[in-house]
């Protein structure tokens, strides 16, 4: 569904209709990046997106309204290591757990300045404003500051953030243990139930506990190394064992019983009407675009919200069902048209700060799936038409960029065939950038994969002769004159010297080396090479 996006940066990128194809998200990749060092020590960095918003570099073409988004867009923005610095002085200056306001920055909004969502978060940190928590104005007089200030300056949205979770966490005894302060993160969410509270509170502690690593919009690694905490671990299986228990279905809502044998219950009481019997024909994708998928389930249930879904889909594959397929879903209405009526609507666990995820094999096969069922069931068509397969804003009447860079041929493949193309999931290398020179040791290789890879390798030549999209440079793992790195791994990085895992020699001074990376799943099997970068 549509945002209402404001404050800084790139997360305002909405895409224009045409320039939003299979390739969208490559060329992002692509683009430079600056970097700008302040006194302070603080780096900024830096991309023009004129042409990858707009679809053209003629600044004569483009409406005076988008020429306010671009300079918003294309002004610097802190970088994960300022971030992150950030984020230990507020740790430092509340005594809160570092891992903990980390987590939160990474899960809720990939570490970069947004807002506000539909629910009425902001910033890095996702400070919510709304009628059921004055979360973000309590947090600006923690830490005696203008509330704009909390929503547009990272520095301040972070310590404010620290501030609030300190304040919830006032009587834990033992500041150290993570496990305390997890009714501190549920307050801090700032959601309107219980149930969504838990939800996104479990999701920080996971990605806390197990790690994750992402690439930003500016090209950079962003990583949580996992801390593999016991407690938390018996939290998060217990938590995931009660959620998919049949008898815990409707937790939260008054009434539902799911449709889709494999969903989780997550219904609201308001939010939609019946469909004056019409017959469903049409299926409607969407993304989150801004927040995450308990908070788009907290604002379905705010009934002064208006909008809904049926269905809403996590980028893990789990299926949350919102409104009962026989009801409209409020998701893509316009006046005089009946779109709601015909459709059935889905959110997808996309933001404009995670574009990759369009991209994620287990998420795209949990949309699919869904949606061939009901397509199935109710005759829809498996077509890119109405009646048939459409996005939000191809919906007669609608105004809007949503679903932002779905990768149609993708899905529909998928939709019809049950599998993704064969070169669907071949990494994009993110850095060192093509000719890159006068490297620092160790040489940090990052990428980003359009599956939710569980292998990758990376090779390193000396030479670029005899290479192969099915093979690399070559597929003999023994040291050879030529390759110089052959290394399996599990990480979106990868780190060169002279003991590096897979390497049979470290980085020459002097020598020009060429690399390419592959990931794989067991869905979509071995993928092709990337392009070779010099």
């Amino acid at each position: 569904m549509k945002k209402n996006l404001i404050i800084i940066l790139l997360a305002l990128i909405q895409f224009s209709a045409y320039s939003q194809d299979e390739k969208s998200y490559e060329r992002l990749m692509a683009l430079p990046i600056k970097k700008e060092i302040k006194k302070n020590g603080d780096v900024y960095l830096q991309g023009d997106f004129t042409q990858i918003i707009t679809g053209t570099t003629n600044k004569k073409e483009i409406l005076e309204e988008t020429l306010e988004v671009l300079e918003i867009a294309n002004a610097p923005h802190p970088s994960v290591g300022t971030i992150k610095k950030y984020l230990k002085e507020a740790s430092k200056e509340f005594n809160v757990p570092f891992p903990i306001i980390d987590a939160i920055a990474k899960t809720y909004n990939n570490y970069c300045m947004i807002g506000p969502s539909e629910y009425g978060s902001y910033g890095i940190m996702g400070l919510v404003e709304s009628e059921y928590s004055n979360n973000l104005s309590l947090s600006a007089k923690l830490i005696n500051a203008k509330e704009d200030e909390v929503k547009s300056n990272p520095r301040q949205n972070i310590r404010a953030a620290a501030a609030l979770l300190a304040y919830y966490g006032k009587g834990i005894k033992n500041s150290i243990d993570l496990m305390e302060w997890f009714e501190a993160v549920k307050e801090f969410t700032g959601l309107n139930d219980a149930f969504t509270k838990e939800m996104q509170a479990i999701d920080y502690y996971k990605v806390m506990n197990n790690g994750r690593n992402t690439i930003t919009l500016w090209k950079e690694n962003a990583e949580i190394k996992p801390i593999n905490n016991l407690k938390i671990s018996e939290l998060i299986n217990n938590y995931e064992t009660k959620l998919e228990s049949k008898n815990n279905l409707n937790r939260g809502a008054t009434t539902g019983t799911v449709d889709y044998p494999s969903a989780i219950g997550a219904f609201t009481n308001c939010n939609f009407s019946g469909r004056g019997g019409r017959d469903i024909d049409t299926w409607v994708n969407h993304y989150i675009a801004v927040g995450t998928v308990a908070g788009a389930i907290s604002h379905f249930r705010n009934c002064n919200a208006g909008a809904s879904a049926h269905f809403i889909i996590a980028v893990d594959g789990k299926v949350y069902q919102s409104v009962k397929v026989a009801s409209k879903a409020w998701h893509a209405g316009a006046s005089g048209q009946p779109n709601n009526e015909r459709s059935i609507g889905t959110e997808h666990d996309v933001t404009t700060s995670t574009p990759s995820n369009w991209n994620n094999t287990t998420m795209l096969k949990a949309s699919t799936d869904l949606a061939r069922y009901y397509c199935n069931k109710y005759a829809i068509p498996k077509t890119r038409s109405l009646p048939g397969i459409r996005g939000h804003k191809e919906m007669p009447g609608t105004s809007t960029d949503c679903p932002y860079t779905i990768p149609w041929t993708t899905w529909m493949n998928m939709l019809n065939n049950n599998t993704p193309p064969p070169t669907s999931n071949t990494p994009v290398p993110a850095s060192p950038a093509n000719g890159a020179t006068n490297l620092l040791l160790p040489i940090n290789f990052t990428y980003t994969s359009p599956v939710n890879a569980g292998a990758f390798r990376i090779q390193v030549s000396t030479s670029n002769s005899g290479w192969t999209a099915a093979n690399g440079f070559t597929s003999n793992t023994d040291p050879n004159t030529t390759v110089v790195v052959n290394a399996s791994i599990n990480t979106n990085n990868y780190y060169w010297n002279e003991t590096a895992l897979g390497s049979f020699e470290g980085p020459k001074a002097g020598k020009t080396y060429y690399y390419t990376i592959r990931s794989w799943d067991a869905t979509t099997g071995t993928s092709n090479y990337s392009a070779v970068r010099t």
